[in-house]
């Protein structure tokens, strides 16, 4: 089945038009069954091509998703497909939120929500905490890092 300039049926659902990108028909058939099962393997063996192997078709897949072209069309797909099995980022913190404000809920599952939603709105600060000391000379930057080995 080819596909159509203004969407057809494939496996069962509705697909957008193909747009003006540099993919081919094979490549167009190989981002709509990644975007349909989100593994690499699949989506190279269901689009029609022929791998000799497992392994080639896990080396080829993956290199069919380095293609600028094919991401490009991936991520079109997947904006205007939506996947209504996952939740995007306001509806985790809708339920997240949810979880937090409902009194029935165990107290430790409410911190976690909590800390999750903290973590989401990047609220905490990473630190990293270095030991020995940094010594400046005018054209480089020297670490003794204490172990005394030299290079």
């Amino acid at each position: 089945m080819g596909v159509a300039e203004t969407g057809s049926a494939f496996s069962g659902a509705w697909v957008p038009r193909r747009e003006a990108l540099s993919v081919t028909e094979r490549q167009e058939k190989f981002c709509l069954e990644m975007v349909r099962c989100g593994n690499a393997t699949e989506a190279y063996k269901a689009a029609g091509y022929k791998p000799k192997s497992r392994h080639a078709a896990e080396a080829l897949g993956s290199r069919l998703l380095r293609n600028d072209e094919v991401n490009e069309r991936i991520a079109k797909l997947r904006q205007q497909m939506g996947n209504p099995k996952i939740m995007d980022a306001e509806e985790r913190r809708v339920r997240l939120s949810e979880i937090a404000k409902n009194r029935a809920t165990k107290d430790e599952n409410v911190i976690k929500a909590i800390d999750t939603l903290n973590k989401m709105d990047c609220l905490y600060v990473q630190k990293t905490q270095l030991s020995g000391s940094v010594q400046t000379v005018p054209d480089r930057l020297v670490i003794d890092y204490g172990d005394n080995a030299e290079d």
